[in-house]
């Protein structure tokens, strides 16, 4: 089962005007596997013994949504948890947004 976070833009705008850096953000994370469309792109972990016939195809899911981006992460090992707190930081440092989980309770990463 995976857990669900969601980046909401206090400033929408900024995220419309910003939305191809966003997106090349995420392609230059280490984790990144691969854009499925210009909506869906997945990460993967990078630790050793992750390419078992057993694992996911990917580890976490992201959607650029019109109004905000959601994270669909099924399994979360430390070099998922890295990226995904670094792309979160970066975006932080640019504008306000709220991060927060299915129940709209606020996510750390």
């Amino acid at each position: 089962m995976s857990a669900e976070f969601y980046i909401r833009f206090k400033e929408h705008s900024w995220y419309e005007h910003h939305l191809a850096d966003l997106r090349e953000m995420l392609r230059n994370l280490p984790t990144y596997l691969k854009e499925v469309d210009e909506v869906e792109y997945w990460l993967r972990g990078s630790e050793e013994g992750k390419n078992s016939k057993d694992d996911w195809l990917f580890d976490v899911r992201i959607f650029f949504r019109p109004h905000d981006i959601l994270m669909e992460v099924s399994t979360h090992p430390s070099s998922i948890e890295r990226d995904i707190g670094n792309f979160t930081r970066a975006i932080s440092a640019k504008t306000h947004v709220d991060i927060v989980d299915d129940d709209g309770e606020a996510a750390n990463f």
